[in-house]
């Protein structure tokens, strides 16, 4: 069931008809864990290609937000990591 409320969600915010939707569905994602790399792509792909949804008010960052926190961190490299020798 919550997998398909997770892809209820995307397709939502993807055809969002206004910015009211958009910012309403945003909270609703924002609230959900479990969201694929796939969904997570959609969600961002509609950030940019939906325009309700890039022109509503917040939806854009709380969303950035919430996708780049679900992504992994790329690894911090140490002093010891690099080959660099200063001269």
């Amino acid at each position: 069931m919550e997998k398909k409320l997770r892809e209820a969600f995307v397709v939502a915010l993807e055809k969002a008809p206004s910015y009211a939707a958009a910012r309403a569905v945003s909270y609703k994602i924002v609230a959900t864990k479990g969201f694929t790399d796939a969904q997570l792509r959609r969600i961002e792909k509609a950030c940019s290609h939906n325009r309700q949804v890039k022109e509503s008010t917040n939806v854009v960052p709380r969303l950035s937000n919430f996708v780049e926190n679900l992504r992994p961190k790329p690894a911090k490299t140490t002093a010891d990591d690099s080959d660099d020798v200063p001269f």
